[in-house]
């Protein structure tokens, strides 16, 4: 549970499920409407307000498709380190949560929304060393009033949209967002490298690759800082 201390950026304070219940996914089944023992998504339903969270781990390398998106709750970290974990079909949605870490598995092949998608006004989020990919409405969403969020080391290619911070101009709660888009890959996509608005997002250390329209975009008065970004 050490992984916290390398947290870095906008989100640098986020500890997850250090607190909180080990949990070890050891089957790959997935049964939304009665999740069982051992599963990732009944491990994803064990974080409350009164046990400190839940630390999740995998047992092996497993592909798990989820048959319907997972709520991911405050206090929870996903923990794939060690093994190769990958999820497909459906999203992670992040909604009026905090302290979360999302670190080390895949997540793509997801044919209708996102990848992960953090809105409600949630905060404190660590997205660190994730591989992501061929998703219809782009990968990483950080939108309605979510702020203190880090995106680092990840894999990032769409066809498409890549990563949106900030869904509409009238969404004025965002003006407080703070991104850290910090030592990602982006590869073979069209736009929104990321797409900013209204909040602020730090862009460091990038390296993009085969971008289409555009890499770094922005509007409705975001403030964007690109620093040692490498474009291919």
């Amino acid at each position: 549970k050490k992984l916290p201390k390398c947290a870095i950026g906008y989100a640098g304070s986020v500890t997850g499920g250090a607190r909180g219940t080990m949990y070890t996914v050891t089957s790959s089944d997935d049964n939304p409407s009665r999740p069982q023992r051992g599963t990732f998504r009944y491990g994803a339903q064990l974080a409350n307000g009164r046990n400190g969270g839940v630390w999740i781990t995998f047992a092996r390398s497993m592909t798990i498709v989820l048959r319907d998106m997972v709520w991911i709750r405050s206090s929870t970290t996903v923990d794939g380190r060690g093994v190769n974990v990958v999820f497909t079909n459906k999203c992670f949605v992040l909604g009026g949560v905090s302290n979360v870490i999302l670190h080390n598995f895949e997540i793509s092949r997801v044919p209708q929304t996102d990848t992960i998608h953090i809105f409600g006004s949630s905060r404190g989020v660590w997205v660190d060393h994730i591989t992501s990919s061929d998703a219809k409405l782009g990968l990483v969403s950080v939108v309605q009033g979510s702020t203190d969020v880090t995106i680092s080391n990840c894999y990032l290619s769409n066809k498409n949209f890549n990563m949106l911070l900030g869904a509409s101009d009238a969404d004025l709660q965002d003006r407080n967002m703070r991104v850290t888009i910090f030592r990602n890959w982006f590869r073979d996509s069209m736009q929104r490298m990321p797409h900013c608005r209204l909040g602020y997002c730090h862009v460091v250390n990038n390296l993009y690759t085969n971008w289409g329209y555009y890499a770094i975009g922005g509007r409705a008065n975001a403030q964007i800082l690109s620093e040692s970004n490498a474009f291919i």
